[in-house]
C-alpha cells in the first residue's frame, strides 16, 4: 500500500467515526497543550528565583550572631551581637576570595522631608554593602570615606523611599530628617524590587552614634550582621 492509499484508508476512517475521530484530536490537543503550559510555568519559576537570587546578590554570604538568653529563654537569632568590625576587617585581610565585606546595623525610624514622612528601615553599614550586593546608584553618589569616618549626617535612600517623600522630583541634594536629626541625601539607589528598596541608608558610625548605637550597647565595635 503506498502513500496516497494509506491516506484514503485514514480519511474514510474519519468519516466513517467522527466522535472518535473527534475525541482522539482533543486528547491530542490537550495533551500538547499540557506539556506546553507546565513548561512555561516551569521556565517562568526558574527565571523569576533567577532573578531574586540576581537581586540579592548571587555570591553573598551572610554571617549572623548567636542568640541571648533572657530568664531562662532563648530570643531570636542574631540578639547576642558578638560580632564587631574588626571581624569585618579580618574576614578581608584572612579570606582572600572574599572582595568586599560590610557590616551593618538596621533598625525602624520615621523619615520626614517637610509635609511628608514614611516609616522605613534605616541601615547603618559602609559602601563595602553596595558592592556585595551589587547594588549601584541612580542618582548622586556613595558615601566618602570621610563621611564613613566622621560619622556624617548623610543618606542614600531606596527608590521606594524616594517615590514616597519626593514624588519624581531628584532628591539629591536635599534635606531629610531621621529621627529629627537632620541628613542631606547624596544618593538614590537603583530599584532592586519593593521588598528592598523600602530602605534608608547611612554610614555604619552614624548609626552608631545617632540612633542605633543602643542595640550594640556591650560592645561599641559591635555589628549586627556581615
Amino acid at each position: 500500500m503506498n502513500l496516497s492509499q494509506t491516506l484514503l484508508v485514514a480519511l474514510r476512517s474519519l468519516r466513517l467515526n467522527p466522535m472518535r475521530s473527534f475525541l482522539t484530536m482533543l486528547g491530542i490537543v490537550i495533551g500538547v497543550a499540557s506539556v506546553v503550559t507546565v513548561l512555561a510555568i516551569g521556565s517562568g519559576a526558574q527565571g523569576r528565583v533567577a532573578d531574586q537570587i540576581r537581586a540579592i546578590g548571587a555570591n553573598v554570604l551572610m554571617i549572623n550572631p548567636g542568640t541571648a538568653k533572657k530568664d531562662g529563654v532563648r530570643l531570636k537569632a542574631g540578639t547576642r551581637l558578638t560580632l564587631t568590625e574588626g571581624d569585618v576587617d579580618a574576614i578581608l585581610a584572612q579570606v582572600p576570595q572574599v572582595r568586599a565585606a560590610a557590616g551593618s546595623l538596621s533598625g525602624s525610624a520615621q523619615i520626614v522631608r517637610e509635609n511628608r514622612n514614611w516609616n522605613t528601615t534605616v541601615n547603618g553599614t559602609t559602601n563595602g554593602h553596595f558592592l556585595v550586593r551589587d547594588w549601584p546608584v541612580s542618582a548622586g553618589r556613595s558615601f566618602n570615606g570621610t563621611e564613613q569616618n566622621t560619622a556624617a549626617k548623610v543618606a542614600i535612600l531606596g527608590s521606594v523611599v524616594a517615590k514616597e517623600l519626593f514624588g519624581g522630583d531628584n532628591p539629591v541634594g536635599t534635606e531629610v530628617r531621621i529621627m529629627s536629626v537632620p541628613f542631606e541625601v547624596v544618593g538614590v539607589l537603583d530599584a532592586k524590587g519593593p521588598d528592598q528598596d523600602d530602605v534608608v541608608f547611612v554610614p555604619l558610625q552614624t548609626a552608631k552614634l545617632r540612633f542605633l548605637g543602643s542595640a550594640s550597647g556591650v560592645n561599641r565595635d559591635a555589628v549586627a550582621y556581615i
